[in-house]
């Protein structure tokens, strides 16, 4: 699968995975714009799962924590894991201080331990 163009966002494909290489910023806007386009390639493509790789991202809001949520939760309903990998220490620090349980959400450390949460 060739990488997205006219995005902010990376979509590669590596051994029947999509892999999402978000941003260093990523907002709701951004996240948002591209929902429908993860959501089709899901469904079209029949991914073994679905990463999200968080380690550029150096600045995460509540609504794009919401719309990461929104992503992982339609990927589920479409036959597909989504997992969160290379989380680094302030965006933990950040998701620890919301009163908001993250039960839903599946965070990994690396991409090996993403793609074996993926199943």
């Amino acid at each position: 699968m060739a990488q997205s163009q006219n995005s902010r966002l990376n979509l590669t494909e590596i051994d029947g995975y999509l892999i999402v290489n978000l941003p260093a910023v990523i907002t709701d806007p951004l996240l948002q714009s591209h929902y429908a386009t993860i959501s089709t390639l899901v469904e079209t493509s029949r991914y073994r799962g679905v990463i999200l790789n968080l380690a550029a991202v150096s600045l995460l809001d509540f609504g794009a924590l919401q719309q990461i949520r929104r992503i992982c939760q339609a990927n589920s309903l479409l036959g597909s894991n989504t997992v969160l990998a290379g989380i680094n220490a302030s965006i933990a620090a950040y998701l620890a201080s919301l009163p908001e349980p993250f039960d839903d959400l599946i965070f990994c450390q690396d991409m090996e331990a993403a793609r074996r949460a993926c199943g």
